[in-house]
């Protein structure tokens, strides 16, 4: 939950389409993104709400081993270009997955950075 007093003030995102298994269409339930920032740090929290909660996917895994689950995350385009940035996502469990973007636009896995995920799981 993001009960603490700067989630209220924070940016708030409502407006998405799911990627998977279709591209493009009414993302399922309803899921809220919130983003705020302070001198040294980004923060991002979803609140994401399931009509069926039971078949979330989320599995405890090595990290970067998400793409099976249903996860959240962001892409941050960095240097505006369409191209090039930082993936950061995770799982209803709190596994994490990021990877870098150069280029080419083909994701680097290898590529590893060190941020803090947090998740709770509610009925819904």
């Amino acid at each position: 939950m993001l009960d603490e007093a700067a989630w209220a003030q924070a940016t708030l995102i409502s407006d998405f389409t799911q990627w998977r298994p279709q591209a493009g269409g009414p993302s399922p339930g309803k899921t809220e993104a919130r983003i705020w920032y302070d001198d040294r740090h980004l923060y991002i929290g979803f609140v994401c709400v399931s009509d069926r909660p039971e078949e979330i996917r989320a599995h405890v895994m090595p990290r970067e081993d998400i793409n099976h689950d249903d996860q959240v995350g962001v892409y941050l385009d960095t240097f505006l270009d369409g191209r090039t940035g930082y993936g950061l996502w995770a799982n209803a469990e709190g596994v994490q997955q990021d990877y870098r973007v150069s280029g080419y636009g083909m994701p680097n896995f290898a590529w590893d950075t060190v941020w803090t995920s947090e998740t709770t799981r509610q009925d819904d």
